[in-house]
């Protein structure tokens, strides 16, 4: 064994450049290291460490803000483990180390959605204001979109879309440890959108509370639900997403009225059934300092309580500003989105059997689409039956397609979304 150590060593030595290229991000500087000439490139970041499987050994490069940086071998815990598990009782490794190691892989065994039977079409939408259907669906791409009835809040549609999750998934209510719900539109503040659901659902097992980061909604649900499976602190899960968007919109504001729409999507997470779609990564990142961009200023305890003043100047509408700008941002964050997951997972974009992208906007999909030099046909889109639905739609569209057999198994699939926040990221899964 020392041998091969050492031979491996020496040919990681021997194969390691330092490349000078600096990205800013986030004010921070960004060094990128590669080593190549083997089976797989890594890439490196500051403050973190990537470990792959290398037969026995896992080459790693530590770097230390960009200034220092060391080659170690680790053995490969997770290979021991697959030849036999009693090989760690002997083996001397930090907890950190162990935990990493024993962790399980979380399957994504179900999902569901639901839309509300209620259409606006852009044809309703000429009666009501000084607008067209040529102009919405080539601005936007949107045809029409569904409503909520009056009696119907966002644990209602999420309900919905979560029964349709569990029967995919074979499983029951009180078979959940866990239910996370994302949303800016739950039923009450007190208690949470995911409190109101857990009870319609009849969850009773369930641990459940909301998570709020607008259109990437879902994707940060799936991280929060994937840390619990992983360390082992719950066995299943479910991330609902659900939003009732028609009712924090002007309705008299036909340049934000048009784009959104109701609906809810489902996905269970488990940790034990092995033939299921692997979450394969989640890459998160959000930047505070430009979230006016897109606001809602009334609803928290900025303006509270609410009042006459606060209802006539429409502090309590969804408020998009500065169009354009947002346009463009979008398109760089969605594309970063994606390259961040292909990069981190050595792949190319071709690669991808079908990316399923928050629906935005048709043009912010079609530019992403260019930019990544991926055919539309690739690119799953449904934003001209259902508009905008924040954080329910990259989970509607994910059932959608694989409802509609858009995804084979063994295909890999990968998310990407930006919204408020900002916030922006991805996540790739094995079907």
């Amino acid at each position: 064994m020392p041998v091969i150590f050492f031979v491996h060593f020496l040919r990681c030595l021997a194969l390691i450049k330092k490349q000078s290229q600096r990205e800013a991000v986030k004010g921070k500087q960004r060094y990128n290291y590669f080593v190549t000439g083997l089976p797989f490139t890594f890439y490196f970041s500051p403050f973190t460490v990537y470990r792959l499987p290398f037969t026995l050994f896992s080459p790693s490069i530590i770097i230390d803000n960009g200034q220092k940086s060391w080659l170690t071998f680790d053995i490969n815990y997770q290979f021991l483990l697959e030849l036999n598990p009693n090989l760690l009782v002997n083996v001397r490794l930090s907890a950190r180390l162990k935990e990493a190691a024993l962790m399980h892989t979380v399957k994504i065994v179900g999902t569901g959605s639901y839309l509300p039977e209620r259409v606006l079409s852009n044809f309703d939408l000429e009666k009501m204001l000084d607008t067209s259907d040529e102009w919405i669906r080539k601005r936007t791409g949107i045809k029409e979109r569904r409503l909520a009835r009056a009696d119907e809040s966002a644990s209602d549609l999420g309900k919905e879309a979560a029964i349709r999750a569990l029967v995919q998934a074979n499983m029951a209510p009180e078979d959940l440890d866990l239910l996370v719900m994302a949303t800016i539109t739950p039923d009450t503040c007190c208690p949470s959108g995911a409190n109101w659901l857990e009870g319609k659902i009849g969850a009773s097992r369930a641990v459940s509370f909301d998570v709020t980061a607008a259109c990437c909604g879902f994707l940060f649900g799936l991280s929060v639900a994937e840390q619990y499976l992983k360390t082992g602190t719950y066995t299943t899960a479910l991330v609902v997403a659900a939003e009732v968007m028609s009712r924090t919109v002007n309705w008299q504001d036909q340049s934000s009225c048009i784009l959104w729409g109701d609906g809810a999507g489902a996905a269970v997470l488990s940790k034990e059934k092995a033939d299921a779609a692997e979450i394969l990564s989640i890459m998160l990142n959000t930047d505070g300092s430009k979230g006016e961009n897109l606001l809602m200023p009334g609803g928290g305890s900025k303006t509270t309580p609410i009042s006459h003043e606060s209802v006539e100047k429409g502090l309590h509408y969804l408020k998009l500003v500065e169009a354009p700008t947002t346009f463009r941002v979008a398109v760089e964050h969605f594309t970063v989105a994606c390259e961040e997951a292909l990069e981190a997972n050595g792949l190319t974009a071709d690669q991808i059997a079908l990316y399923v992208p928050h629906q935005a906007n048709i043009r912010i999909i079609q530019a992403m689409a260019k930019k990544l030099k991926v055919p539309m046909e690739r690119i799953f889109v449904n934003i001209d039956r259902y508009g905008n639905i924040s954080s329910a739609s990259m989970a509607i569209a994910l059932d959608e397609a694989s409802r509609q057999g858009r995804i084979e198994k063994g295909d890999l699939v990968l998310l990407c979304g930006f919204g408020g926040g900002l916030t922006w990221g991805s996540s790739l899964i094995r079907w």
